[in-house]
Order: structure tokens, then C-alpha cells, then sequence
């Protein structure tokens, strides 16, 4: 029987939650702000800084503490 690894381990509700945690809530906000932007852009703005709509859907769709680094 194979064990699972903490690499392979599906992140543990602690885990997320000292993750959101470290987070300042600025950052958020910040994330929150520049979301709701991309959602409101037009097509043609979008070819513009290279982003699809498919690729904008599917970010601003994701929850205020899903940040990453580039986020």
C-alpha cells in the first residue's frame, strides 16, 4: 500500500487556512479591484494586453483569497 507524501497530501484545512491568513488583507482588496477590472474590459482592450476571454473568465471568477505570487 502506498503512502501518501506531503507533496501528493491534498492541502489540509490548517494549511489553507495559515495561508490566507498570511496574506495581508490589502492585497486582497488590490486582487478584488483588479478582478472586477478585467471583468468589465472589452473585447478588443483584452487583444490588447494579450488575454483572452476565456483566460478572463476563468479569472475573475476565482475567490478573493486565491492570490498567487503573480495575482
Amino acid at each position: 500500500m502506498k503512502t501518501m507524501t506531503h507533496a501528493t497530501a491534498p492541502r489540509s484545512l490548517p494549511t489553507l487556512v495559515e495561508t490566507i491568513a498570511q496574506l495581508p488583507l490589502t492585497r486582497w482588496i488590490s486582487v478584488m479591484r483588479e478582478r472586477r477590472h478585467l471583468s468589465d474590459l472589452e473585447p478588443h482592450l483584452l487583444k490588447d494586453i494579450g488575454v483572452s476571454e476565456t483566460d478572463r473568465d476563468r479569472e475573475v471568477v476565482r475567490p478573493f483569497w486565491d492570490v498567487t505570487s503573480r495575482s
